[in-house]
């Protein structure tokens, strides 16, 4: 429905009791919704891929072809310039999820499924492969929630089997060139993830060494294989739009301080920007990567490299034992210019939301106090 207020439009076809919609994104170019549609079959729940015009002029069309016996999609990703989905799916072999690429208006036979073709168990079975190791063995697939689709709508980063691939958004078939390094073997990925301005995919993995650690790597979005730099051992971390710096901290925990450093660097020249007693839990780059935003039991912002004695507050200190919403957190217009945050600073258990300017000035009450539920 519009904003304004007119009769909704359901733009999926009736689901069966017991089932519900559960994802259903909008496009970049707002024109478009891709979402899964749930289904029973022989009493086992499944789920399909579709796409609709946003104002519900024309019916969905679904996305993916026939399913395996027992398949279903498990996650998907809209392009940056709203023109393809990019989706998982044991959609050729059941309990084998692999990735597949569809314009976002189908039809069906344009998808291309970009990794190369797995057999039974998710190992890489394709003579032709571009990968630069040998298959593996064990039961391990492609990872669902483990996708990257770059800004400029071109790549996209997954894993098979605790290895990294880029792959053409259009494929061809099988175009997925390994990001693989032998210097990293027996690591578990958490994450690969293309940096918004694509020159590099950044990889999270955890070493298996005593103790383990947790590493972050660099890998140039071109490749070779085997280039992988550590960047820095640590746990929470935020990239800059401009692919310029990186803040993180050094146990993932929320408790230690963060430090700053230039993506193309190593840890030794981070420079520490903020610490706190009580622990930072949550941190954000601004837009226009100017300045860090933290929480504290309060809000803090200081310039993105520093130094650490240049914030200044941008919420009130409390003594009532209120402080900034766990969950709701904040957030940082685009143009960088304000924080708006909830908090029950005012009055303990009534959040109220509040907006503060880049400079900290006045922070003005926004809604009504929300009774806490």
């Amino acid at each position: 429905m519009s904003i304004m207020g007119t009769t909704p439009i359901r733009l999926n076809a009736p689901i069966q009791d017991g089932l519900a919609m559960l994802r259903f994104p909008i496009s970049p170019l707002s024109d478009r919704v891709v979402f899964t549609r749930p289904k029973f079959d022989s009493g086992l729940p499944y789920s399909e891929l579709f796409s609709a015009p946003i104002d519900g002029s024309t019916p969905a069309i679904k996305l993916n072809g026939p399913l395996a016996t027992g398949g279903s999609i498990c996650g998907f990703g809209i392009t940056a310039d709203g023109q393809r989905v990019v989706y998982v799916a044991d959609k050729d072999n059941d309990e084998v999820l692999e990735l597949y690429s569809v314009p976002v208006t189908g039809p069906v036979t344009a998808t291309v499924k970009l990794n190369n073709t797995l057999t039974n168990g998710g190992v890489d079975g394709s003579s032709a492969a571009m990968k630069l190791h040998q298959p593996l063995p064990g039961g391990q697939t492609l990872v669902p929630y483990r996708l990257s689709i770059s800004n400029n709508s071109q790549k996209v980063a997954f894993t098979i089997n605790e290895q990294v691939y880029v792959a053409p958004i259009t494929g061809p078939a099988g175009s997925a060139t390994s990001f693989h390094d032998a210097n990293i073997l027996g690591a578990t990925v958490f994450l690969a993830i293309i940096t918004k301005d694509n020159p590099f995919v950044v990889v999270y993995k955890t070493i298996s060494v005593n103790p383990a650690v947790n590493r972050i790597y660099r890998i140039p979005v071109n490749g070779p294989a085997n280039a992988a730099t550590a960047v820095f051992d640590g746990g929470l971390f935020s990239i800059s739009d401009d692919s310029k710096f990186v803040i993180f901290n050094t146990n993932g925990s929320g408790n230690a301080p963060l430090y700053s450093m230039p993506l193309t660097g190593t840890q030794a020249s981070a420079i520490k920007i903020a610490e706190s007693t009580g622990g930072i839990p949550s941190f954000i780059i601004s837009p226009n990567n100017q300045r860090v935003i933290y929480s504290a039991g309060r809000l803090f912002s200081f310039p993105s490299t520093g130094p650490a004695d240049a914030k200044y507050p941008l919420s009130a200190q409390t003594n009532n034992g209120g402080g900034i919403a766990y969950y709701s957190g904040f957030q940082v217009s685009s143009d960088s210019r304000y924080t708006i945050y909830i908090s029950d600073g005012g009055t303990l258990n009534k959040f109220e939301l509040y907006s503060a300017n880049e400079f900290g000035n006045f922070p003005n009450q926004l809604y009504l106090p929300l009774i806490r539920c």
